[in-house]
């Protein structure tokens, strides 16, 4: 980088730069924000439907368990099929999940089976979603900026976090359950039509046999034989399988320990994607600095012991402001350690070693939902939060220390 660039106002967002990215950035955003206003109304119902902690876990469960099956399948779709296409897809899913949700819950017809079935669709729209947009990404912007454009769209998603709560927190007030869902749906027409208009030239030739069983195992064998991908993607796996995201699904429980309703919930979710905002920045200082195996492994260490933290707080206002930085952590650890995978991978092998990432590090949390509201319908909320995550944290420092390669990485 020169001198001069180094000089340029928005040194720290070069992706930006270009013009593709840009309205892929800003339409890509506004409907992961739709996506989290399902999820946020979406655990809701649920609640309502059930009072009980373990549906909360299984609305996890459902959404985690598609990476298991489809996973390789998607990484391998993204290297051989047009990720424009795969990516239109994945909307209409979207778009059909938020309208049959929400005319089953205006027309009081909703039923538990009803969301069963919903979130698991809604699932394996993420599982088509997550490996063809990163390499999507990847053809806009090309190597040098792929970095900041992958914290940029890491942070667009903890800006969907706290924006999701607080819009389907109003659309809730305002139409209730069900016609916030509906009214969703104009929240995705903005990036619906986006890719009609994206056509970056592709990095490498689509891979042909990429989707036959030889070129998905040729994509697993690449991962198993290259160590710092490996301990990168061990490293994610293991706070994803034993917490993830479980706990955002049990904050209805979580948020009634500590004596507050639908405002707390939507609060402590919202303070989640604040903190995560205030993560992205963070991203932007040490996104140049050396050491980033080391970053990873501290920030995700950090996340957990929070977490324990979060769990023994009586208070809300404490809790609030634990969920502050709990979001932070999150993203400086998930968007680096994502980050590394992708800048690590070959062209003709990208979607394929995403695909590898996502089953190892998103499948298991369908476990830490189940595992998660299982155990808090045992031993309650905060109770099963605070085990879990002291042993994400001693899992994590166990690993790192066994982990060379990822803790030399610069």
């Amino acid at each position: 980088m020169s001198q001069a660039s180094v000089a340029a106002p928005a040194v720290r967002f070069p992706a930006l730069r270009v013009p593709e990215y840009r309205l892929y950035w800003a339409t890509s955003t506004i409907a992961m924000i739709g996506d989290n206003i399902e999820h946020v109304i979406g655990y809701w119902l649920l609640w309502q439907l059930t009072y009980s902690p373990f549906w909360l876990g299984y609305a996890v469960f459902a959404h985690w368990f598609p990476f298991i099956i489809f996973s390789l399948h998607s990484g391998a779709w993204a290297d051989r099929f047009d990720n424009r296409r795969l990516l239109q897809v994945s909307q209409g899913l979207y778009v059909f999940c938020s309208g049959t949700l929400g005319l089953l819950a205006v027309t009081g017809q909703l039923q538990l089976w009803h969301m069963i079935v919903i979130l698991l669709v809604h699932g394996f729209s993420g599982v088509v979603n997550m490996p063809s947009s990163q390499v999507l990404i990847h053809d806009l912007v090309g190597k040098d900026d792929l970095p900041n454009a992958l914290s940029l769209s890491a942070a667009s998603r903890n800006v969907a976090w706290f924006m999701g709560p607080a819009v389907g927190g109003f659309l809730m007030w305002a139409f209730g359950p069900g016609g916030g869902l509906l009214a969703n749906l104009l929240i995705y027409i903005p990036f619906t039509v986006a890719l009609f208009y994206l056509n970056p030239p592709r990095a490498s030739a689509p891979v042909r046999q990429a989707t036959g069983w030889e070129g998905i195992k040729d994509g697993l064998r690449y991962v198993r034989n290259t160590p710092v991908i490996l301990g990168l993607t061990l490293l994610s796996a293991i706070p994803a399988g034993i917490v993830g995201f479980a706990f955002q699904a049990l904050m209805p429980a979580l948020s009634a320990d500590l004596g507050t309703g639908q405002e707390g919930y939507s609060a402590l979710l919202s303070a989640n994607g604040i903190g995560a905002i205030g993560g992205a920045v963070i991203l932007g200082y040490i996104g140049r600095l050396g050491g980033k195996g080391k970053l990873v492994v501290a920030f995700t260490l950090i996340w957990g012991g929070l977490l324990c933290l979060f769990s023994l707080s009586p208070w809300f206002l404490l809790s609030f402001g634990i969920m502050l930085l709990v979001g932070a952590a999150s993203i400086v650890s998930n968007a680096m350690s994502q980050t590394l995978v992708q800048a690590l991978s070959p062209d003709d092998k990208r979607g394929r070693v995403m695909g590898v990432y996502a089953l190892v590090v998103h499948g298991p949390r369908v476990i830490s939902g189940l595992l998660l509201g299982g155990l808090a319908s045992l031993i309650g909320a905060h109770v099963a939060l605070g085990l879990l995550s002291l042993v994400v944290v001693v899992a994590v420092a166990a690993l790192a220390a066994a982990l060379p390669t990822v803790r030399a990485l610069d």
